[in-house]
């Protein structure tokens, strides 16, 4: 894997050293068979993007369907500026917050991860940390920097996340049995759930759309073979059938509901096939009654 993300540029042989695998390791170890393959296709970027479904050929179009702004790639699904977008994104936030207090965050780490997911598009960790005084802070920004932005939320974080937290547990928190890799593998696991988070409620969004597209495409159709039923007219229904006519025209059809219009449908289907059959058992009848008048006069 080392060869790979080199050879890609996602990581240099120095950072690939300074990233917590271990951490990363257990994070996903931790998460559901589903999340774990969200996370795959999320880092790897073979995803549903619009940029993605347009090189696929799947989609027409590669521009975001929420804020519909700019191209839809698998960075910007997390920093959409769509109001339901973002509105989603502070709340996720909210909860990765109450996640820290729980955890007993170190404090500069934890105002460190907040500022990064409110701003992460647009700053960077030294950026979040300068008036930080910290030497290790300062250390750790640096280094997350040389790692990538894109590289923390794809869960490859720094080591000297988990160094510091661990040196907070052990100064400041009496008796802890918690550890500075367990932390750090949690916060990674809550990395990957932000983002997945904000990629279902995508999904839900585009495929809303959708099912909305497909009623009206679905509407258009029911009308359509409504105008095709009154263009036949009476032509193959039976003289006692022909009152599923009586008093309507088409205009009266088409202003029904649609669940109405499919009734009406079904109502003039099961006519026209009571029709065919009768008009196929009289065929029938007249096809025996000539076969057999025929072996009279060979008699």
């Amino acid at each position: 894997m080392r060869q790979f993300l080199c050879r890609k540029g996602t990581l240099t042989s120095h950072t690939y050293e300074c990233v917590d695998w271990q951490a990363n390791g257990k994070a996903l170890k931790s998460m559901s068979f589903g999340e774990r393959i969200w996370a795959t296709k999320f880092v790897s970027g073979f995803n549903g993007c619009a940029k993605m479904m347009v090189r696929c050929k799947q989609w027409e179009s590669d521009i975001c369907p929420q804020c519909g702004s700019c191209i839809e790639s698998n960075w910007h699904v997390l920093w959409c500026t769509d109001s339901k977008a973002k509105s989603q994104r502070h709340q996720l936030t909210v909860n990765f917050d109450i996640w820290m207090t729980e955890n007993q965050t170190h404090p500069a780490l934890h105002r460190l991860i907040i500022m990064i997911l409110q701003q992460g598009d647009t700053t960077s960790f030294s950026r979040c940390a300068q008036r930080n005084i910290d030497p290790q802070i300062t250390a750790l920004v640096q280094e997350q920097d040389e790692i990538g932005m894109k590289n923390f939320f794809h869960g490859r974080i720094s080591r000297k996340w988990s160094v510091l937290q661990d040196q907070h547990l052990r100064v400041n928190v009496s008796r802890s049995r918690r550890s500075g890799t367990s932390w750090a593998a949690g916060m990674i696991r809550m990395i990957y759930r932000w983002g997945h988070a904000q990629w279902k409620s995508r999904n839900d969004a585009v495929h809303k759309k959708d099912n909305e597209i497909a009623e009206v495409r679905l509407m258009n159709d029911t009308d359509q073979k409504i105008i095709k039923e009154f263009s036949s007219g009476f032509s193959g229904i039976r003289a006692g059938d022909q009152y599923v006519y009586d008093g309507l025209d088409v205009e009266d059809v088409l202003t029904r509901r649609h669940e109405d219009k499919l009734v009406w449908l079904r109502h003039i289907e099961a006519v026209r096939k009571r029709a065919t059959r009768a008009e196929s058992t009289q065929m029938d009848q007249m096809r025996t009654f000539m076969e057999r008048w025929k072996k009279r006069r060979k008699r």
